[in-house]
């Protein structure tokens, strides 16, 4: 279908230039006929598969969810071809079987006289940026358990100051160590009982 009828030739070019250069998928779906009419490079790049299966069949991309996300790619899908706003994040297994995070956000188009005609939409690999985001929050966690720890040994040291003799500080230190070590990461569990 030719859905440029309504935008002159240059700058359907400019647009097309712009978004065969950009890393995320651009694309534009009509609602009637139902087909995906515009489809960036960047998708057979993301998906690992050709743009010719979502022309060819416009719901195609959805069979390269993770089935857990699905549910969620067809409501965004729906949503976005009702004339709606849509936004979903989901993950993408590729043929290789590799997984990509995606985020994507589409938005209506309107003619002159308000109907809606067109959805346009932008779908971002958000791979890295979750990766980055989840050993951030794991360094995070990582830190204050050492920061937790290094209270306990202060006190441990105050304590140990405090002994009126060599017993009692057995005793106190080895209650406070126990606190230690259970916060610890399993793996440091498991060589302090080696």
């Amino acid at each position: 279908g030719d859905w440029s009828s309504d935008v002159c030739s240059s700058d359907l070019e400019q647009f097309r230039q712009l978004a065969d250069n950009i890393h995320a998928i651009l694309f534009v779906a009509t609602p009637k006929p139902m087909q995906i009419v515009y489809l960036s490079p960047a998708f057979d790049e993301i998906f690992g598969r050709s743009r010719q299966e979502s022309y060819d069949r416009p719901q195609a991309w959805i069979e390269s969810i993770h089935s857990e996300d699905r549910e969620h790619a067809d409501s965004f899908f729906a949503r976005s071809m009702q004339g709606l706003q849509a936004e979903m994040a989901c993950r993408v297994v590729r043929p290789d079987g590799s997984v990509r995070w995606i985020e994507g956000r589409s938005f209506p188009v309107a003619d002159a006289q308000g109907r809606f005609i067109r959805a346009v939409g932008i779908v971002e690999d958000s791979t890295v940026r979750r990766e980055t985001h989840e050993k951030l929050n794991t360094a995070l966690e990582t830190l204050k358990e050492q920061t937790r720890d290094t209270a306990r040994l202060a006190e441990l040291v105050d304590v140990l100051q405090s002994c009126q003799n060599s017993e009692e500080g057995y005793k106190i230190t080895g209650t406070i160590l126990q606190g230690t070590m259970r916060n610890s990461s399993r793996d440091q569990i498991g060589r302090a009982h080696v």
